[in-house]
């Protein structure tokens, strides 16, 4: 099993490095072309494909690890797409060793580029800092992410694919930005965060006034939120957790929708570790509804003039990210380009939380068709 700070097996990115400078990154990449490997799509379903790690400096000057994925026929490309995980999550939210959504749009003709965000994974290992708020993941990343798959894919405009924080990243893009998109996928994005769960909603909402009243507010005593050590607990009462009988009020996962070998993979390498300051912004946001990590800045207001294409996708059963926290998203976006899907239970599926989205068991034949179908629609 990898650790999530190892590069994969067989990657040379950081030989015969060849930097490229773009208007606000530099991208360095391998100048020789990788040799092809076997990685498995859903289990039993293997593809050859090209893969490198790419290294992309932001505007602030720090570095990013990218993991890039292609087709053998890279004259035959259907499109980019770049992949931004959740909350404390990593890379392996979309790249499994027996599981990965990334591996199926390859096997249809996409190049994929999924990111470790600054103080994620990768990013980390090689300097990236935990971010200082929000914006940093906005403003910094993203825009620097988006340059970089649109110059090594020679691609015009870039798919956003987003899982839970990482769609409400993409969505707060700034209109400048916007002109590198070809349009969204949100899986799980919440426009107000803990909305419709009401565990959830009061626990962020009460942290946050004690913040507001606590004369020690800016000072933290670890700098970073150990959402790894949280994967480690349900590691440990997987027995629990992913029981029909639980009564979590957070369960990340609807209980048997994830074969074990692969939720034991996905708790182990994809909970990562995050920031204090993004924990206490997203209390904020809990509490007030509105994106405004920096006075003066509104990122919700950036829906408003959103006009790329937008696919929401939620699961009806979701506790963290439920359809009422998603929905104001889709209300506020400007695109005249949306739509909304919400998951229920049916014959593959007795229901549908947050991460199996992405990685459960129905997966592959329920969530991730319906997104290519639109991805080749637009």
């Amino acid at each position: 099993m990898r650790y999530r700070d190892q590069l994969p097996p067989s990657s040379s990115v950081w030989f015969n490095m060849k930097p490229v400078s773009t208007t606000h990154s530099l991208v360095r990449h391998n100048r020789q072309l990788p040799s092809p490997v076997f990685e498995v799509v859903d289990q039993t379903w293997s593809i050859p494909l090209l893969r490198e790690l790419v290294e992309v400096s932001t505007q602030d000057g720090h570095r990013l690890v990218v993991l890039r994925k292609r087709p053998l026929d890279c004259e035959r490309i259907s499109g980019a797409v770049l992949l931004l995980h959740g909350l404390g999550q990593n890379r392996f939210s979309w790249d499994l060793s027996q599981r990965s959504f990334a591996n199926y749009l390859v096997a249809h003709g996409y190049e994929v580029f999924i990111a470790d965000l600054r103080g994620h994974g990768l990013s980390r290992a090689h300097g990236a800092p935990y971010p200082e708020g929000f914006g940093d993941y906005v403003d910094l990343d993203v825009p620097a992410l988006l340059r970089a798959a649109s110059l090594l894919s020679q691609q015009e405009e870039i798919f956003v694919i987003g899982h839970s924080l990482g769609a409400s990243i993409a969505y707060c893009l700034d209109s400048p930005e916007q002109r590198w998109l070809r349009g969204i996928v949100s899986l799980a994005g919440p426009g107000h965060f803990a909305r419709g769960t009401w565990f959830l909603r009061h626990l962020a909402t009460g942290l946050h006034e004690i913040g507001r009243i606590n004369p020690f507010r800016g000072l933290s005593p670890i700098p970073f939120l150990p959402v790894d050590l949280a994967g480690w607990l349900l590691r440990r009462g997987r027995f629990y957790f992913d029981s029909p009988l639980s009564l979590f009020p957070m369960a990340l996962w609807y209980p048997r929708s994830i074969e074990p070998e692969i939720l034991e993979e996905r708790l182990t390498l994809g909970f990562d570790r995050t920031s204090v300051e993004i924990l206490r912004f997203m209390f904020s946001w809990a509490s007030t509804g509105r994106l405004e990590p920096r006075k003066g800045v509104d990122y919700s207001s950036r829906l408003q003039t959103f006009t790329r294409p937008i696919l929401f996708i939620v699961g009806a059963q979701d506790a963290v990210a439920p359809s009422a926290s998603v929905e104001p998203a889709y209300a506020a976006a400007g695109s005249a380009d949306k739509s909304f899907i919400c998951l229920d239970s049916g014959p593959l599926a007795k229901g549908w939380g947050h991460l199996d989205l992405v990685c459960g068991k129905a997966a592959p034949a329920v969530v991730w068709p319906r997104i290519l179908e639109w991805l080749q629609q637009h």
